[in-house]
């Protein structure tokens, strides 16, 4: 099963529709995925509907306070299979979750 990793940082209020924006297509782009959201430091303080989001889009949810690079690296270090990150800022107009990439890297 495809895996995908977001992580939802959102700083203050006036970004939340950023930090929520992937969440209206997300389904869109990965119908049957895994989906784990990391959920960082105050992002369900400045973005409340966050984990209604994340519900809604049957995702696994995760506390962190990390920094972005720190989780990719923690991710690329960890992870035993193939996975996705995703941004919050990003809108799928088709399914992508079948996408093929030649190893060790693709993006």
């Amino acid at each position: 099963m495809t895996k995908v990793h977001i992580l939802a940082t959102c700083r203050k209020p006036e970004l939340a529709h950023m930090t929520s924006l992937v969440f209206d297509t997300l389904r869109i782009g990965f119908p049957t995925a895994e989906i784990k959201v990391h959920l960082n430091e105050e992002s369900t303080v400045n973005c409340p509907n966050l984990i209604d989001l994340c519900i809604k889009n049957d995702c696994e949810m995760e506390r962190v306070k990390t920094i972005h690079h720190e989780w990719i690296e923690s991710l690329v270090m960890t992870e035993e299979e193939p996975f996705w990150i995703c941004d919050t800022d990003i809108i799928f107009y088709d399914k992508i979750e079948n996408w093929e990439f030649i190893n060790p890297l693709a993006g």
